[in-house]
């Protein structure tokens, strides 16, 4: 498998974002703010694409992106995601899931629309990346091979949104593929459709070849599942039921609300503990006394909390299970 050690397309615009972000002074006003915060602020309420108006190198894209496009809060929609990077480079995680356990997360859900968006927003990282590459795999129909998919919070024209966006790569370019979520609705397909109102598609130009999501359809299903799957377990962990050790922030000095940035992406591989049984259900015999069967792996979905007061909505995925059977003793080591 040949892994990506860091998104393509923050790669390739690293030394832009590391250079936009210094003359911003972004590192020096995020940990003013955490000091100021005690380390409980959001950084996406600072570090936005409104900042980034104060960088005079951007002055001529942000005057070419208003003439094509007029909505008003098209240039801090267009700005947001290289605020996103930049908080993505204060951390360097790259998380990345077995194709085995992606093809079991992401099932068909008639009613994943109507899912609470508390789930998607437990994010593990202020901008969280998860890599789906697998090595050679073959293009599709259309010459896209997917290769990852990062999301986070972000501010546009002061309402709070959770951006999504999959990454492509068509014949070595990659193509970022935008979804956006409006945080204060309840459901899932509620912020979706709400941000679809309130954001505009940008319209093409030459610094915009980007693709917006307008369809509440299997791809954004797909995107939510792999969401919903990394931010369970790394809920799982948060609740003392999970031993698996997240990468946390580097932090300078004794007081922890200052932050330095990490130097070398982190590679932190999610869901390997459930290939044996998802490898265990696909090798099932019948030849015992009662009918051997699988019971499938879902999503397990619950409230916590005291009836009388505001409770809290989980969504954990639980790997398949074989019932009544033996497994085969020659399956693949892991």
């Amino acid at each position: 498998m040949s892994m990506i050690l860091e998104p393509a397309a923050v790669a390739k615009e690293n030394a832009n974002v590391r250079q936009i972000g210094k003359q911003c002074k972004w590192l020096e006003r995020l940990n003013t703010f955490l000091t100021i915060t005690k380390g409980k602020g959001k950084p996406h309420r600072i570090i936005t694409g409104e900042v980034l108006l104060e960088f005079k190198g951007l002055a001529s894209v942000v005057a070419k992106i208003t003439e094509t496009n007029k909505h008003s809060a098209s240039i801090q929609q267009y700005l947001s995601d290289i605020a996103l990077y930049w908080l993505w480079t204060i951390n360097k995680v790259v998380y990345h899931i077995p194709r085995e356990v992606v093809d079991c997360v992401d099932v068909v859900d008639e009613g994943l629309g109507d899912v609470p968006l508390a789930p998607l927003l437990r994010t593990p990282q202020w901008c969280t990346y998860v890599a789906l590459n697998w090595g050679n795999e073959e293009p599709d129909e259309k010459g896209k091979i997917q290769r990852g998919v990062y999301y986070g919070l972000t501010m546009i024209a002061g309402q709070e949104y959770l951006m999504v966006t999959i990454q492509y790569e068509i014949k070595g370019v990659i193509l970022p593929m935008y979804a956006y979520f409006n945080t204060s609705a309840h459901t899932l397909r509620e912020s979706f459709d709400l941000a679809l109102h309130e954001l505009q598609p940008l319209k093409t130009s030459e610094e915009n070849w980007t693709v917006r999501l307008v369809d509440f359809d299997i791809t954004i299903a797909g995107l939510i599942n792999t969401i919903l799957f990394i931010n369970g377990e790394y809920h799982k962990s948060a609740l003392g039921k999970s031993k698996r050790v997240w990468h946390g922030y580097q932090r300078l000095g004794e007081t922890g609300y200052k932050l330095r940035p990490r130097v070398n992406t982190v590679w932190a591989p999610i869901g390997d503990e459930y290939l044996s049984a998802i490898r265990a259900a696909n090798e099932v015999t019948v030849k015992t006394q009662r009918v051997a069967h699988v019971r499938r792996g879902h999503w397990h979905t619950y409230w916590t909390g005291p009836r009388s007061e505001e409770q809290t909505y989980i969504r954990h995925w639980l790997p398949p299970i074989v019932v009544s059977g033996r497994v085969k003793q020659d399956l693949p080591s892991l």
